[in-house]
């Protein structure tokens, strides 16, 4: 981590920038990565919290899909769900395209 941060810092240095976009855009595109790891937990940990009753996307699947039987709803839920995750993944890859070009 130390090592990509510091290539970076040197990145920026050299393009002579000034130190704010040093601090915000020389690692911007290095944390993009882990926030679309934490998003995309956080959507699977809401999925299974509704699964237990909490509400949400899981609790819609096991309510109207598994308890009433309607297959399609669980499908569509799955559906949703992978929607979600490729809106998010999709839009980290832009962000970092742009921060690094």
């Amino acid at each position: 981590w130390l090592a990509a941060a510091t290539n970076s810092v040197w990145r920026a240095i050299a393009s002579a920038v000034g130190i704010a976009s040093v601090a915000f855009w020389g690692m911007v595109s290095d944390r993009i990565g882990s926030v679309k790891k934490v998003l995309i937990a956080v959507l699977g940990y809401t999925a299974m919290a509704g699964a237990i009753g909490a509400g949400g996307l899981g609790d819609f699947a096991i309510r109207y899909g598994y308890q009433m039987g309607y297959r399609d709803m669980i499908w569509l839920t799955v559906l949703i769900i992978l929607a979600i995750i490729s809106l998010v993944q999709c839009l980290g890859q832009w962000i970092i395209r742009q921060t690094t070009h």
